[in-house]
This record gives C-alpha cells, sequence and structure tokens, in this order.
C-alpha cells in the first residue's frame, strides 16, 4: 500500500497491489521472504483472480 501511494497510483491499484504483495508473502514462513517484483505479485491476481463478497 505504502509503495502504491509512493508510486501515486490510484487507490483501486494500490489495493490491488498489497493484496497481491500479501498473496506472495504467503509463499514463505518469513514476514517478506516471499515477496517478488511488483510484476511477479501482480501475476498472482492473474493466476488466481480475486474472491467475491
Amino acid at each position: 500500500m505504502l509503495y502504491g501511494l509512493h508510486e501515486s497510483l490510484e487507490i483501486q491499484e494500490r489495493l490491488k497491489l498489497a493484496v497481491c504483495c500479501a498473496a506472495a508473502c504467503l509463499a514463505d514462513p518469513t514476514p517478506s521472504k516471499g515477496l517478488r517484483p511488483v510484476k511477479d505479485c501482480l501475476a498472482l491476481a492473474e493466476k488466481f483472480g480475486f474472491g467475491e463478497f
């Protein structure tokens, strides 16, 4: 979320990136080793999509 704010992304883009980064973090038991480059994190949204509420 902070990266998106720094990069002046719109709120929807920031939220999408934040969710994708959180999902990437789940790939490793440590707090941040699962993080990948932005494009790789966003690729998770393309691969898995988002659930509906």
